[in-house]
């Protein structure tokens, strides 16, 4: 089997915000894809088979539209993320999360679901 190698950019972009304190998002991805994922600069280094990389591209493409519309993410989003990029659009239901508001208060606080299971639940 042929090693294939792809670099993304996440130019402009807080490290910490994408990886979380201590690196903990990308200890996720090394234990499910061990050595795959290398980071340098402002770069992602993927190198692994096609498989791998066709959907850890789609992953930190998804990721990385996440972290650009301002959303902080938890590790319950980074692992909700990696676990069903398979294609489908997750910055598309996070952003629905952010217009959905289930409850206002009294002081008028908007509250919102924060994950899509959270969202499914209510």
């Amino acid at each position: 089997m042929k090693t294939k190698k792809r670099v993304l950019s996440f130019e402009g972009i807080n490290p910490l915000k994408l990886f979380g304190s201590q690196e903990k998002h990308l200890a996720l991805i090394d234990a499910k894809y061990p050595g795959v994922v290398v980071v340098r600069g402002n770069d992602i280094i993927l190198k692994g088979s096609g498989e791998q990389i066709e959907r850890l591209t789609v992953f930190f493409r998804e990721l990385i539209d996440v972290a650009k519309s301002g959303r902080t993410i938890h590790e319950r989003d980074f692992d909700y993320i990696l676990n069903r990029s398979n294609g489908e659009d997750a910055r598309a239901e996070y952003d629905e999360l952010e217009r959905e508001v289930v409850v206002v208060s009294k002081r008028g606080r908007e509250i919102k679901p924060r994950t899509p299971g959270q969202k499914r639940y209510v």
